[in-house]
């Protein structure tokens, strides 16, 4: 700046008396928030990944997590309830079946027979 505009760079403090703050949000990649319970723990709650929006979110967050705990009827839809799940990124494993099975001897079908 100085090299630039030699007067304006007058104008700001010093270097040394610059203050600045840098925050980090916690967000989703999909940039939507995770409410609901917690994949494999049953008694786990969560509202969190609101990133920017936690102030506007919280609210209808937290009465999501209330009728779902009291069993009650959602203020959300249940479309924007599965988006919003936070098991939405969990991989679901398939089972596969081997291209190839070795076809069963007579022998074998009578071993396992036996046992």
């Amino acid at each position: 700046l100085t090299a630039l505009s030699p007067s304006l760079a007058q104008t700001f403090p010093p270097i040394s008396h610059w203050q600045g703050r840098a925050s980090i949000r916690a967000q989703s990649p999909d940039y939507l928030p995770y409410i609901g319970n917690v994949p494999n723990m049953p008694n786990v709650w969560t509202i969190s990944g609101l990133g920017s929006k936690g102030f506007s979110f919280s609210p209808i967050a937290a009465e999501l997590i209330c009728a779902q705990l009291l069993g009650e009827v959602w203020p959300l839809t249940q479309q924007t309830v599965q988006t919003i799940n936070p098991a939405r990124f969990i991989k679901k494993v398939k089972p596969r079946k081997p291209y190839y099975q070795k076809p069963q001897t007579d022998q074998q079908s009578e071993i396992e027979q036996v046992k």
